[in-house]
């Protein structure tokens, strides 16, 4: 019987002593953290979510629990199911010994362009003997930015090949002697007043200067996100975006400078977002991406010509502008046309389905392009027209 009563008293203090160990030494030493291996990303890619554990200490976290919160746009790799809720959360179990380190590398699939960001996490822990759990909130500040794609390129050449190829050879006649872009190497045409004596002095070949042109090939993307009636879907407005993106990624590629502007904001009164390449000098796409991510609302209650009155004007004295816009109220095609009596030097390329009505104005007849909204049926694999 003193024996029972000796090995009973030994259980309890043993359990007890462990208890008082995990709630004094639990999270000492332990190092948790959650990231993104990239910090941006195009949608309907994947993305690769980096949970790590550190333990730097003798005692052993049998049990370790390690709960975040991922936005529902963010789906398991192999999970075509959505979350019905903003977010949900991700419990992650983990056994560490003394001094162990653990990586858990977890692979969604981001189906949505957006900004979005990992809060805090929280850590559960329980004692050797699972008699007693503990409880830590540890602050985190990770943000991931899901670009939009760009649309089928085939279909974009195919429906812009001839407005490409009239920006693309868009030369101009004579240059301006007062504005210098560098020095190149003297060719047997150029004429000898042309030559840079200091830099051919220094180099010690023939330099001539080269000039800019008087009128520099631009162009200025107008992207207006108002909704053309109640029901329209937002694929039309994502497609808007994916066409924006498409226009400005082209025109970077062929070295022609391009602005963006929207009435895409952050917030539903915060700026309207632009990006203009001139206050830019590298990494152009990457805030072309960033601006289109991070659009969430719309400011429609201002009149889209109003909004960007000084721009317009501004651009239509010498460079060609692309109009993206689904909406053709009245008022809109009004202010096109008002457009069209100081320049023809625009389109205006409207994104639809099969279910959108959009009655032109013969007026702008010649300079409207219409663009079917695709999306892809990720079931069956198959491109499907809305």
């Amino acid at each position: 019987m003193q024996v029972v009563i000796a090995a009973a008293l030994c259980l309890f203090v043993l359990v007890w002593l462990q208890r008082w160990i995990y709630k004094k030494y639990w999270d000492r030493g332990l190092e948790v953290d959650v990231r993104f291996q990239q910090r941006s990303v195009l949608e309907n890619r994947q993305v690769k979510v980096d949970v790590q554990v550190v333990n730097r200490k003798a005692l052993p976290l049998p049990a370790l629990s390690v709960v975040f919160s991922l936005p529902q746009q963010l789906t398991e790799h192999r999970s075509r199911q959505r979350n019905l809720a903003d977010t949900f959360n991700r419990n992650e179990l983990f056994t560490l010994f003394s001094y162990q380190s653990v990586t858990r590398t977890l692979t969604f699939m981001c189906r949505q362009r957006g900004c979005y960001s990992l809060g805090e996490l929280m850590v559960h822990n329980r004692s050797l003997f699972m008699d007693r759990e503990d409880t830590a909130l540890i602050p985190m500040d990770r943000q991931l930015i899901v670009c939009p794609d760009c649309v089928n390129m085939r279909n974009f050449v195919r429906k812009f090949q001839y407005l490409l190829g009239e920006i693309l050879t868009n030369e101009f006649a004579h240059e301006d002697v007062f504005l210098i872009r560098g020095v190149r190497e003297y060719r047997p045409y150029d004429s000898q007043r042309l030559i840079n004596w200091k830099a051919t002095a220094k180099l010690g070949s023939l330099m001539v200067n080269h000039y800019e042109h008087t009128d520099s090939r631009k162009v200025a993307v107008f992207l207006n996100l108002a909704k053309n009636q109640l029901g329209q879907s937002a694929d039309i407005a994502e497609e808007a975006i994916r066409l924006a993106k498409t226009w400005c990624l082209n025109l970077d590629y062929y070295g022609i400078e391009s602005d963006l502007y929207t009435n895409g904001s952050e917030t539903p009164h915060g700026d309207c977002l632009k990006v203009e390449k001139k206050d830019l000098v590298q990494k152009y796409m990457n805030h072309v991406d960033e601006i289109l991510a991070r659009i969430s609302c719309c400011r429609e209650e201002e009149e889209f010509f109003r909004l960007f009155d000084s721009q317009i004007r501004e651009h239509s004295r010498d460079c060609f502008l692309i109009f993206i816009s689904a909406d053709s109220r009245t008022l809109f095609q009004e202010q096109l046309i008002r457009l069209k009596g100081q320049t023809d030097k625009f389109v205006w390329v409207i994104p639809k389905s099969s279910k959108s009505v959009h009655n032109i104005r013969p007026e702008l007849s010649s300079n409207t392009v219409f663009w079917n909204v695709y999306w892809r049926k990720e079931e069956q694999g198959e491109v499907i027209s809305l």
